[in-house]
């Protein structure tokens, strides 16, 4: 093993035992040890950080969180330690970091977590004009990317990740050997190599989201990392190549107009695997849906006619997935539902959905679908088909405007409704439509709203939806 520079053995030791005793649960001990390695000077934190990542000999947890300490030491502390070694002491530091990357035998833990060490320094070693003050870092970046070696390629994959900006001003005169890196990586026979290519892609272009023309240049990336998507989809557990298809969908959407309809088929698919998929898979699927439709409305609307039809019957169903608990209605302390849960996720899509294309795209496939759900003999149909309701008066505003006085009396039809989940839901479509409405709901139907919650307020068998009648006449007063 080479050593940065010297350390004193009986130093390193007292630091390790140090570093130990911050793995502590004891509080009292972990404490302690904090306070000692606070109390180190920075310059000489950082040579025995590193002298610990290099020394294979140690442990994975200690090297594991040495490398965490020396990266949070860079981003934090970077001004004050760094200037403090010689240029030499400044070179062998960065020497040995790329040095172990090299090494594809270490640990797959310590490797990720020296390549975000790398990127933090190299981030620090940028000058005012954005020139690299580390040029081996690139040097080692290209070396890697076109290595035989898939390890060598994830790490300059990982390093470019979390340093998009790593290549500052050459990045222009380089646009063709990054896009090739791109290119190739993303159709690699190794997959997480392809994975990891897919999700530093979705951070380049990110990073890159004002720059039209790179956009254009990057246009053949999109096929492969859309079958690395299919691929991670049917073959892995992996959903990290999906979160960065809503990162792309969330920060440069109009890359994607090309294979709008590719992303569509893809994620509705994902919906509709519910026996294979876990529901979070599911939900990640719907929200680049979501997020495509937020960010770039007009492409969505373009092709809405051949998707809504069954994204939103996929909505309403997730929105029924409730289980019936014996004292919901009796509860005093109420958990709030858990915001991973197929109701809430449903139902807040569903809300987003309808703000992002407006009611001539959506009102009719949703009211088309409630509509048969409010005549299902199950409650659990008919409460999901009022919380529709709800969530979609504010971005169907206008439309919603020309219907009140049919949807009104449809919903005042439920405040007497055999179960107490589904008065509950009613109340709460006229509360909020009451907010929505704000004025004209008050003038045209207090005759029929106010006498409607009145009755719930006698429900002394059902206290939380006798409350919820309550929160509802406030809602209707409040204007």
């Amino acid at each position: 093993m080479t050593t940065p520079m010297h350390v004193n053995p009986q130093e390193e030791q007292l630091f390790l035992a140090t570093l130990q005793d911050c793995l502590q649960t004891d509080n009292t001990k972990r404490a302690a040890a904090e306070q000692v390695y606070q109390d180190i000077p920075d310059e000489k934190k950082g040579i025995l950080l590193m002298s610990t990542i290099c020394n294979t000999t140690r442990g994975v947890p200690i090297r594991s969180m040495a490398s965490i300490m020396y990266r949070r030491l860079i981003q934090s502390q970077f001004e004050n330690f760094w200037p403090k070694y010689t240029p030499e002491q400044q070179m062998m530091l960065k020497k040995e970091l790329l040095t172990r990357l090299i090494q594809v035998d270490d640990d797959e833990d310590i490797r990720k977590k020296i390549c975000y060490i790398v990127a933090e320094l190299a981030k620090n070693l940028m000058d005012e004009n954005d020139q690299s003050k580390w040029p081996e870092v690139l040097d080692f970046l290209f070396q890697s990317a076109n290595s035989p070696h898939s390890s060598l390629k994830e790490s300059a994959l990982i390093i470019f990740e979390a340093f998009p900006g790593i290549f500052g001003s050459q990045a222009e005169q380089l646009t063709q050997i990054i896009h090739q890196i791109f290119l190739n990586c993303l159709s690699d026979q190794e997959k997480k190599v392809r994975y990891t290519a897919a999700t530093a892609f979705a951070a380049y272009l990110k990073d890159n989201a004002e720059n039209t023309q790179l956009m254009n240049i990057y246009r053949d990336c999109l096929p492969p990392f859309l079958s690395t998507i299919t691929h991670s989809l049917a073959n892995s557990d992996d959903d990290t190549v999906l979160k960065a298809l809503i990162d792309i969908a969330e920060n440069t959407p109009k890359y994607i107009r090309p294979a709008i309809d590719e992303v569509f088929t893809l994620c509705l698919h994902a919906m509709e695997q519910k026996d294979d998929f876990e529901e979070s898979r599911r939900h990640l699927a719907l929200e680049v849906l979501v997020t495509l439709s937020e960010t770039a409305s007009a492409m969505v609307r373009k092709v809405a006619k051949k998707y809504m039809n069954k994204l939103v019957p996929q909505l309403l169903e997730m929105m029924v997935d409730l289980d019936d608990e014996s004292d919901w209605s009796t509860k005093d302390i109420i958990e709030d539902e858990e915001d991973d849960s197929n109701a809430v996720v449903g139902e807040s899509s569903l809300d987003r959905l309808a703000c992002a294309l407006g009611g001539k795209t959506m009102l009719n496939y949703i009211l088309t679908t409630v509509q048969t759900m409010l005549r299902n003999p199950d409650w659990r149909y008919r409460h999901a088909g009022l919380m529709a309701i709800s969530a979609t008066g504010e971005g169907c505003h206008k439309e919603m405007a020309v219907l009140l006085d049919d949807l009104v009396n449809g919903i005042l039809v439920f405040l007497k409704d055999p179960h107490p989940r589904v008065r509950y839901a009613a109340c709460n479509a006229l509360g909020q439509m009451s907010t929505d409405f704000q004025g004209t709901f008050q003038k045209k139907f207090h005759a029929k709203v106010i006498p409607g919650l009145l009755s719930i307020l006698d429900d002394h068998e059902n206290p939380r939806t006798q409350a919820h009648g309550g929160a509802a006449l406030v809602n209707f007063a409040e204007d």
